[in-house]
């Protein structure tokens, strides 16, 4: 068993230059960084919690969290709609 308190994710085009961030931390003092709230779409529960961000002008990401209730597993899902980038992440 691991445990992790965190996940950095980014998106990253092919060439590295362009990082878009698709998680964030909160600090001390209720610090957020980095915060990617200005490109929220939406938010919802229904069937697990589901996010929809904003990526440039045409492109939306979906990212997903779902928790087994018996075995407790997490599954992170991350789906992007219109161009190719590349999925980065770490633990914290």
């Amino acid at each position: 068993m691991v445990l992790v308190n965190g996940v950095e994710a980014w998106l990253e085009d092919a060439s590295g230059q362009t990082r878009i961030p698709l998680s964030m931390q909160r600090y001390g003092a209720g610090s957020v960084w980095p915060d990617p709230s200005d490109s929220l779409l939406s938010f919802d529960t229904d069937p697990w919690p589901t996010w929809r961000f904003q990526v440039g002008e045409n492109h939306i990401l979906i990212a997903e969290l779902f928790v087994a209730k018996q075995s407790a597993q997490t599954v992170l899902r991350w789906r992007l709609e219109g161009e190719v980038f590349t999925l980065r992440f770490g633990h914290c």
